[in-house]
C-alpha cells in the first residue's frame, strides 16, 4: 500500500525498492538519527514478479541483461523487469554506464536508464543513439568476448 501511495506522487525511479520496518529509529548519544546504525539494519530484498520473466529477444538484450544482473547482484533478470524495482540506484546506474562504455567504446549516457528503465527499453534507447551497435560487432557475440570486456 505504501508503494502504491508513493507511486502516485513520485517519479518511478524515486519509489524505494526496499522498505525496512523498524520499531524505533536508532539514535546517537546526542539524540540525532544514527545513520550508521540505519545502514547496518538487516535488509531482505525480495522482488515480487507479477508476471513471468521475459527472456532476452536477441544477443544485445542478453548482454545488457547480463550486465544489469551482475551489477544488481542477481542471478538473472527479465528484459521487462524495472531496474529500480530490482534495487537499482544512481550509483549502480553509473556502474552500468561505465561498464558498457568500456565494452562498446561509446559514450553511454547514464540518464538513459532513468528514461528507459527496462533492458528492452534501454536496448531500444541505445540502438537509437548508436545503430551500429546492432551490426558492427561491438556488442560481444559470445561468452569469451564478454569476459574480456570485464562484465
Amino acid at each position: 500500500q505504501l508503494r502504491e501511495l508513493l507511486q502516485e506522487s513520485l517519479p518511478e525511479y524515486m519509489v524505494p525498492a526496499i522498505f525496512t520496518r523498524v520499531e524505533a529509529m536508532p539514535l546517537s548519544p546526542s539524540g540525532k538519527i544514527d545513520r550508521k546504525a540505519l545502514a547496518e539494519l538487516p535488509v531482505e530484498f525480495e522482488f515480487i514478479r507479477e508476471e513471468a520473466m521475459v527472456a532476452a529477444h536477441n544477443p544485445f538484450e542478453k548482454l545488457l541483461a547480463d550486465v544489469w544482473a551482475d551489477v544488481l547482484d542477481l542471478p538473472q533478470i527479465g528484459v521487462e523487469d524495472n531496474f529500480f524495482a530490482l534495487g537499482g540506484n544512481s550509483l549502480k546506474v553509473m556502474t552500468i554506464a561505465n561498464r558498457l562504455q568500456r565494452l562498446f567504446g561509446e559514450h553511454i549516457p547514464p540518464l538513459g536508464i532513468f528514461i528507459a528503465p527496462t533492458v528492452s527499453s534501454f536496448a531500444v534507447y541505445l540502438l537509437a543513439l548508436y545503430p551500429e551497435l546492432a551490426t558492427s560487432g561491438k556488442a560481444p557475440a559470445n561468452e569469451a568476448e564478454r569476459e574480456e570486456g570485464e562484465i
